[in-house]
């Protein structure tokens, strides 16, 4: 199933990053994430092997080498690809956990955003906390939900014997 998306390293997809945010623009629903803007990031193109389409965006960003930990993100342009976008997730987790040794991936998200909350809660993430009026888009300010997973319950989960690892055929990294 991992076999249905490509990851692309956004400086050589072949859809420029400001063409990938005119459809985000085209969109009211979605905001800009902040992580294209971020200087300290790793920022991929999600490409759909079914289609050859660019579909969306990921990216760790507020990379903290020193505490080990960063921020994860991402989006498709069409709901329908919620599929790729956990697949695009889980290859990332993976590669921050393994190839760059973080211990903590965290991800933040509106509260009252369950198309997210539900995301993180297959991923096994651990529900933090809130962060009130963290956010600000459009002029108004929003609360949001801090979900993380750390190194040792990704081992547990990922690399053992899960349905994660299984769904996404991590026996090979």
């Amino acid at each position: 199933m991992s076999e249905i998306i490509r990851l692309i390293p956004s400086n050589t997809a072949s859809d420029s990053i400001e063409k990938l945010t005119e459809k985000v623009e085209e969109k009211p629903y979605i905001t800009l994430p902040t992580f294209i803007r971020e200087r300290n990031n790793v920022l991929y193109v999600i490409n759909s092997l079914k289609t050859g389409q660019n579909i969306g965006l990921i990216s760790l960003y507020d990379i903290n080498t020193i505490n080990q930990n960063a921020c994860i993100d991402g989006f498709v342009f069409d709901e329908s690809y919620t599929q790729e976008l956990v697949i695009g997730y889980i290859q990332l987790i993976h590669m921050g956990m393994v190839d760059m040794k973080l211990n903590r991936i965290y991800a933040k998200h509106l509260i009252g955003n369950s198309y997210y909350k539900r995301i993180y809660d297959f991923l096994r993430f651990t529900l933090e906390g809130d962060l009130r009026e963290d956010v600000k888009r459009l002029g108004k300010f929003y609360s949001v939900q801090v979900r993380s997973l750390l190194q040792h319950e990704f081992k547990r989960v990922y690399l053992s014997g899960d349905k994660i690892r299984k769904m996404c055929n991590l026996d090979g990294f």
